[in-house]
């Protein structure tokens, strides 16, 4: 099943299910650190050619997605790494 165009990878779609979760952890640092070194670690042991240049496009569309009141073309161009 293809996401945004992009072909759905399994660690795309294990980030996909985490994302709403690290989204609403970013105010509690220590939560979200906590989160992050879970998902890292699970990711490492599972997946060995990660294209984060792929994830970039889901990944904005998901913040628009979770963030409709807040998300801003500040936030757009913020990303934009």
């Amino acid at each position: 099943m293809g996401i945004m165009g992009e072909e759905a990878e399994g660690w795309m779609q294990e980030l996909l299910e985490v994302f709403a979760v690290l989204v609403d952890r970013i105010s509690k640092p220590a939560s979200l650190l906590e989160e992050c070194d879970l998902l890292s670690i699970n990711m490492n042991n599972r997946y060995k050619d990660i294209n984060f240049d792929k994830f970039k496009p889901v990944m904005l569309a998901a913040l628009r997605s979770l963030l409709p009141k807040t998300w801003s073309m500040t936030h757009e161009t913020a990303w934009e790494w």
